[in-house]
């Protein structure tokens, strides 16, 4: 076993946790100092923006599509129960 592996075997797992987010909040915390400065890295950098955001919402109108066609087949079979037990 690497010392690696035996130095992970001896931390408990608050203390891996505690680890890894410090190491995750020192990571991310100087991403917003780096800006383009370059017309190609400006271009690329309004590019991934605008293409993520794109790929955030995509999902939206397939997901409220679905939503609504399951909502109008729960809505009829309700209202065909209410119509049965109202004939008997």
């Amino acid at each position: 076993m690497s010392k690696s592996g035996q130095i992970w075997k001896w931390i408990s797992g608050t203390n891996k946790l505690r680890w890894h987010l410090n190491f995750l909040i020192s990571f991310f915390k100087f991403i917003g100092d780096l800006i383009p400065q370059s017309r190609t890295g400006k271009f690329f950098g309004s590019f991934f923006i605008l293409f993520g955001i794109l790929i955030a919402l995509l999902p939206v109108p397939i997901l409220s599509c679905k939503f609504e066609r399951i909502y109008n087949e729960f809505s009829q079979e309700h209202k065909e129960k209410r119509k049965k037990t109202k004939n008997y």
